[in-house]
């Protein structure tokens, strides 16, 4: 059972992270190396693809996993993660039939690479709404930087005693 899923999406040049590869903790100068990779802009293909098409899971476990269930964790829920009167009206709209192959030129990330370069998925996000505005639209930033708010929990719950739902 999985209760949620999210990115690391620490997209450290890969020059950054080469220097770790006979100690992922410190440079030979001991200087500490970068963790995490990129995963934000390949996470809900991957998602969708792997959980929702190759495994048959309904999409509304997707939804719950990625937006319902954090939002309970973190002590967002019900302004975030449900689609309901009073809420955000965030949303994100899934091109199902959007199959691509991931590969790192098409991203926007300072990385330049990706775990799962060459993979092919299905699902592609095509719009994204905050707070009930376009945020993206098929790739494309329709609000400026700023737009962002920085929201507060209240009540967090821990994870550990269970699945959220």
């Amino acid at each position: 059972y999985t209760s949620i899923v999210g990115s690391d999406h620490s997209p450290h040049p890969q020059e950054l992270k080469q220097v770790g590869w006979d100690n992922i903790f410190v440079t030979p100068e001991g200087a500490p190396v970068p963790f995490g990779s990129p995963g934000v802009e390949t996470i809900v293909s991957l998602m969708y693809s792997e959980g929702v098409v190759k495994r048959g899971l309904p999409i509304w476990w997707l939804a719950r996993v990625m937006a319902e269930n954090p939002a309970r964790i973190f002590g967002l829920y019900p302004r975030k993660g449900v689609i309901q009167v009073g809420s955000d009206a965030d949303l994100l709209i899934i091109d199902p039939q959007g199959d691509s192959i991931i590969t790192a030129k098409d991203h926007l990330s300072s990385a330049g690479y990706s775990l799962f370069e060459g993979w092919q998925v299905n699902g592609k996000p095509w719009m994204t709404l905050l707070r009930g505005k376009v945020l993206l639209n098929n790739g494309e930033l329709e609000q400026q930087p700023g737009y962002g708010q920085f929201l507060s929990s209240s009540q967090p719950r821990s994870p550990i005693g269970g699945p959220v739902r």
